[in-house]
């Protein structure tokens, strides 16, 4: 208890680790940058999600991420980042 009330930080739950929080956190940085989420499907044990952007979407310039959010779009590969 007393580790606990002295150091409650290193007792949260490591959202890193939690698969769903991070394909959460992805969509989200998606969304802010104009891509809709319209289907999904699977091949063989991998799920594959399709979306669309208007391709006059010009507001990349205005789009503020937070450092996490910016560290996580550096972490995909080139191909999946979402400009």
């Amino acid at each position: 208890e007393y580790l606990k009330r002295e150091f409650p930080k290193q007792y949260l739950q490591n959202s890193e680790t939690n698969t769903a929080l991070q394909c959460q956190t992805v969509l989200n940085i998606y969304g802010k940058f104009g891509w809709e989420h319209y289907q999904q499907g699977q091949l063989g044990s991998q799920m594959i999600l399709y979306f669309k952007r208007d391709k006059k979407d010009n507001k990349l310039e205005f789009i503020k991420l937070d450092p996490k959010e910016e560290a996580i779009i550096q972490k995909l590969d080139p191909q999946q980042k979402p400009y």
